[in-house]
This record gives structure tokens, C-alpha cells and sequence, in this order.
């Protein structure tokens, strides 16, 4: 690919990914447009490389995505008629709000086409060893997006604890776009070899850390800390062990299901009471979400295999529990393409870390935002979007990025 094709496409996913383009097209129809076009077009020009899909270096990999975007589309056309029966109606500052699936099978379509032309483009970047040059251009969009997204949360004023009017979204799209910076950084700077580096790294996390507290965010202050472990406390000795895929799929799993199903449990223990109350000010219902975790559970005999359509776990959450999202990401998942969605999903995880060689300490900063966002998808439902697009960058493979393990004196190794 040209540099100028690059450029482009870097655009085209930052678009897609990241950019809160309803601020630029407040129209919903012509930012639908827009989005499309960029996807088709990228779709077309990779057309030839369909053959290569089934390759045996990204063979299974590949297949876990398609699958899942492939469930995403079935699931939302086997509920398009029934989703409305969930239809909720809630009085929210003093105004009455219809909550209702919002997916069409068409914008479930062009969701699963832009993962597939995602994945598309990162392999021809391997293969073509240009992946850094996608990191270097990419970068510089996200950081100024960065500067945008951390002045308006800054300035922002917290009314009744409400959670959004963000020019990104809510108070977890703010902080989850930090936290993809720093990731962002730490990729592009592994081994954080110079003092600057370092430094770098630690004013973008306490930048993470002033907005978490400020957006009223206890979820994220957690996820800074765990973040914090990762980078910068951790012997670089369990990099490996970390990436493991086995263990990533284990440990999102065993986390989410086990505080889902044993947080009353876990509650009785006198140290969790502490951290809640005296670390995160919060409450022991954890903000109302046992009664949510109880509540949830009356959906799983409805749509267990398939699920409610991507994109409807809001509305369904809604109308069992009051808010609109079960406060789990593998419940969410769940909610949206069911058990064999999930298989699906974790597949992807699987086959995505097993990308990840001994010669590819590189990557370790990717494992360390999806350990995070394992940490973080205990109480949230982060496993958006943004985590697809880091599962996928997973299997980007690029010579010069490629470290020795003797350079990497960031942490101590014992």
C-alpha cells in the first residue's frame, strides 16, 4: 500500500472507531452515509486479499471474527420483531423516555463489515511490514482527539451524578479513551527506555486518573490503578505468562461469572468492605448492582443461545433491571449474541493473544489494557468498539517494532 493509502485508511478507522462524528454531521442519516462509504470503499479495495482470509497463519483468527460478526447479523434478524416487546417507558428528570432496540439489520451489517475490513487492513500491514507507519499516523489522530476529549471533561460540570454529556459520550467513553492513549503510547514507546518516556507515560496516566475522579468515575479509578501494576510495578518476567491465551480467556470468564454469581460473597470479606466505602466511596450494593445482577438473571431463559440482537442488551437490561446495562461485560455480551456469540467473542480473544511469540514484547502493552478491561468488566460493560479494535491489533506484526528482551530495563526483572 501507498503512504497516501495509509493516511487514508488510518482516517477511515479513527472515523469509524473513535471520532464522535455526530459532532461534525449532527444528521444521523448522512453520518450513517458517510461511515458506509468509508467501509465499502475499504471493502472493495481489499477484495483481492479475501482469498488470503482463510491463510493458514491468520486462519483461525479469522474465522472467530467472522463467526461473531456473522451472529451479530443473524441474532438481530431473529429479534427484529420480538425486541419491542422490551419496549420501556421511565420518567428521567422529569421527562418521560421510551427506551427501545434501536439496531437495524443494516447498521448490524456495516458493524460486522468494518471489523472484517479492519482485520483486512491490519494483515496487509503485517504483510507488508507498514504497521508502524499506521501506529505513527493513528497516533497523532487520537492524540488530538485526546487534548479535545480531556478539556471538555475537565471543564465539564458533574450535575446529580449524571453520567454523560461528554462530546464523546458518557463519563466511561472519557475514560476509556484514556486509557487507549496511554495504551496507545506505551505500544509505541516499549521499554520506556529513556527518563522523558517514562515521563511521558505517567502525566497521560495521572491525566487518566485527575478525569476518572473528576468524571465521578470510581470504575476507572480502579483501571488506572490496575494499569499502573502492569506497567510499571510488574517484573517484566510474567510479561509471557500475562499473554498467554488460555489465560486471558480464563481469567475474563472466571472474573466476570464469579463476581456476577458471588459478589454477595466476596462483600463479606471485611478488606473489599473498606476498599468500597473509604478507597471508592461507594456503597456496599456497589451502586445498585447486586439488585441488578439478581434482577438480569430473569433473562437468560429468553434467547439464551443466540440472545437479544447485537446491540439490544440496553433495552432488555431496561426493562428487567431500571438501567440500561447489566454492569457486566460478559453479561452484556451475553444479553446481545447469547452463548454461542460468547464462544464466538472468546474465540476471537483466544486466537487473537495466540498471535502474540516470544519476539513480540511489543505487544505486552495490548495485554496489559485488555487485562485492565477484564478488571474493569467485572462492574462495566467496556468490551466495546475499542476493545475489538485492540483484539485486532493484536495480530499486527511489524520487524522494527520488534524489541530485544535485554533492552527492556523499564522494570526489573526479579
Amino acid at each position: 500500500m501507498s503512504k497516501r493509502i495509509i493516511i487514508l485508511f488510518s482516517f477511515f478507522v479513527f472515523w469509524l472507531f473513535f471520532f464522535p462524528t455526530n459532532n461534525v454531521i449532527p444528521n444521523v442519516t448522512y453520518n450513517g452515509w458517510v461511515k458506509n462509504l468509508m467501509i465499502i470503499f475499504m471493502f472493495l479495495y481489499f477484495g483481492n486479499d479475501i482469498s488470503r482470509y482463510f491463510s493458514k497463519r491468520y486462519r483461525w483468527l479469522n474465522l472467530s471474527v467472522l463467526a461473531y460478526a456473522i451472529i451479530c447479523v443473524i441474532s438481530i434478524l431473529l429479534n427484529a420483531d420480538s425486541i419491542s416487546y422490551y419496549t420501556t417507558t421511565r420518567l428521567s428528570d422529569g421527562v418521560i423516555a421510551t427506551f427501545e432496540g434501536v439496531q437495524s439489520t443494516k447498521s448490524t451489517i456495516y458493524f460486522s463489515l468494518s471489523t472484517i475490513v479492519l482485520l483486512l487492513f491490519v494483515e496487509r500491514l503485517t504483510l507488508e511490514n507498514q504497521v508502524n507507519l499506521f501506529i505513527d499516523y493513528f497516533w497523532k489522530m487520537l492524540f488530538l482527539l485526546w487534548i479535545w476529549v480531556n478539556v471538555d471533561a475537565i471543564t465539564h460540570v458533574v450535575v446529580n451524578e449524571k453520567i454523560g454529556g461528554y462530546i464523546i459520550g458518557n463519563k466511561f467513553h472519557v475514560c476509556y479513551y484514556n486509557l487507549l492513549t496511554c495504551t496507545l503510547y506505551y505500544y509505541r514507546h516499549m521499554g520506556l527506555t529513556k527518563i522523558k518516556e517514562k515521563a511521558a507515560l505517567l502525566f497521560l496516566v495521572i491525566v487518566m486518573l485527575t478525569n476518572s475522579l473528576h468524571t465521578q468515575c470510581s470504575t476507572m479509578v480502579v483501571g488506572t490503578m490496575a494499569f499502573f501494576f502492569l506497567v510499571f510495578i510488574l517484573p517484566n518476567k510474567y510479561w509471557n505468562k500475562l499473554s498467554a491465551p488460555s489465560l486471558l480467556v480464563s481469567l475474563l470468564v472466571i472474573v466476570d461469572l464469579g463476581f456476577f454469581f458471588f459478589t454477595t460473597w466476596v462483600l463479606q470479606f471485611t478488606i473489599v468492605q473498606d476498599f468500597i466505602i473509604n478507597v471508592l466511596h461507594e456503597d456496599l450494593t456497589l451502586t445498585g448492582r447486586l439488585g441488578i445482577f439478581e434482577n438480569i438473571s430473569k433473562s437468560f431463559s429468553t434467547s439464551m443461545w443466540l440472545g437479544f440482537g447485537n446491540g439490544n442488551s440496553g433495552v432488555v437490561s431496561m426493562f428487567y433491571t431500571g438501567v440500561q446495562n447489566p454492569q457486566n461485560g460478559l453479561m452484556e455480551v451475553f444479553l446481545n449474541v447469547g452463548i454461542v456469540g460468547c464462544m464466538a467473542f472468546l474465540s476471537w480473544l483466544y486466537f487473537a493473544a495466540k498471535e502474540i511469540t516470544e519476539s513480540d514484547k511489543y505487544k505486552y502493552p495490548l495485554v496489559v489494557y485488555i487485562l485492565t478491561m477484564i478488571v474493569i468488566s467485572t462492574i462495566e460493560v467496556p468490551f466495546d468498539k475499542t476493545f475489538m479494535f485492540v483484539m485486532i491489533l493484536l495480530a499486527a506484526g511489524q520487524n522494527n517494532l520488534m524489541i530485544n528482551q535485554n533492552d527492556l530495563y523499564g522494570k526489573k526483572s526479579s
